[in-house]
């Protein structure tokens, strides 16, 4: 539905939110499903195949099928969960190779699991370039998620989605304010005017108009609006980082059962834990539809922010 939605074939629902869990941890089980089946939610949860079947704290592929027949969604998030951008000193096709393995092989194994591959990515660790765009391409994905904290326009592109974190110590006014999809833009357009367009042809034609010292600003296209919504998006998104450290260096908290850690640049450092060392905290993510849209796209209510 969302990506028929980005594509201009269908509407969604007002209200939307898209959920998703990454990695498959087997705690989806005992506290996500649970709840989300209570309310009427699905989700997705986008896996890495190194660790499904593991043991310990991950999910099984028999779970992950008895996840499908209950509406929940699969899709891939890598072999190894490796960084997926070239690395330094990586040959062009060592760098190849790699991908083959990173992005190829999970589809092979959803083939065999599921009867079906997987047309949708979410990068580890939400890292991303164009290099690596065009391995995605190749391998057929048609959507891919980043983690960049920010509401989705109906023109995103579709390979890089934006997430939010959602973290298990957010009090409900955190969570309600992450909802939020609007935010303010200074918008300016070039005074664009023809001359002579009213009189005779033997008129003398009108001067034409004065250019400033300073040119305006061009006329807006979608790129340029984008990129103006990204940057604005980077600020709120810094300033929202700084507010959640202070706040944690406060009044330090410990997630309960389910909940997350609180940096998202250190939370795979801190730790997958073993089977002997108890259950890792399940991190959600949600992935919200933007007001605005273009001539010619869906139209969006532009009165009511999306909540789940």
């Amino acid at each position: 539905e969302f990506l028929d939605y980005t594509s201009g074939k269908a509407q969604l629902p007002r209200k939307s939110v898209l959920i998703a869990f990454d990695d498959g941890y087997r705690s989806f089980l005992q506290y996500g499903r649970p709840v989300l089946k209570e309310l009427g939610f699905s989700a997705t949860l986008f896996v890495y195949t190194d660790y499904v079947g593991s043991g310990g704290n991950s999910l099984s592929w028999q779970d992950l099928r008895m996840l499908l027949d209950e509406g929940f969604d699969v899709q891939a998030h890598s072999k190894t969960h490796s960084n997926l951008r070239r690395r330094e000193g990586e040959s062009e096709a060592g760098y190849a190779k790699r991908m083959e393995t990173e992005l190829a092989r999970p589809l092979a194994l959803f083939r065999t699991h599921f009867g079906r591959g997987s047309d949708t990515l979410a990068f580890p660790y939400g890292d991303v370039d164009e290099e690596l765009l065009q391995q995605v391409t190749e391998r057929g994905y048609l959507a891919a998620f980043t983690v960049r904290r920010q509401a989705n326009p109906a023109f995103v592109y579709p390979l890089k989605i934006n997430r939010s974190q959602i973290y298990a110590e957010m009090t409900l006014e955190e969570f309600a304010r992450n909802l939020t999809v609007f935010q303010d833009e200074n918008l300016a357009v070039a005074d664009v005017r023809e001359a002579g367009l009213s009189g005779s042809n033997d008129a003398a034609p009108s001067p034409a108009p004065e250019v400033p010292a300073t040119p305006p600003t061009a006329t807006l296209t979608i790129e340029r609006l984008a990129a103006l919504h990204d940057e604005r998006s980077e600020q709120l998104e810094s300033r929202g980082r700084g507010a959640r450290d202070r706040a944690h260096h406060q009044s330090p908290r410990s997630a309960g059962p389910g909940g997350a850690e609180t940096s998202r640049g250190t939370h795979r450092a801190r730790g997958r834990q073993s089977a002997q060392g108890g259950a890792r905290p399940a991190r959600a993510w949600i992935a919200r539809r933007s007001a605005p849209t273009v001539p010619g796209g869906p139209q969006s209510r532009s009165d009511e922010p999306n909540s789940v």
